[in-house]
């Protein structure tokens, strides 16, 4: 027997096609709402902040990078950090 899953996606988040993917397997709940820490939460267990690569070059100048992995590491939670892309 499988275990249902249950996905928190943050609203800013712009990826339809992974929303529509998540949604469409068996088994998984996606919700959408603001997430105060990263893009993903997983059956309140786990963290998932999601990078493109030109996003992550952006976020590492800005600043943005370093306080949102302080977030992710001082949660109770795992956290993951997903790079999506190639070089």
């Amino acid at each position: 027997m499988k275990h249902p899953i249950t996905i928190l996606m943050d609203d800013r988040e712009r990826s339809p096609l992974l929303l529509r993917t998540l949604a469409a397997m068996d088994d998984v709940t996606v919700h959408v709402r603001r997430l105060s820490i990263g893009d993903y939460q997983v059956d309140e267990k786990l963290w998932g902040e999601r990078k493109t690569l030109k996003d992550f070059a952006l976020s590492v100048i800005d600043g943005r990078f370093f306080r949102q992995m302080e977030r992710l590491v001082a949660s109770p939670l795992k956290g993951v950090l997903i790079l999506e892309g190639s070089s």
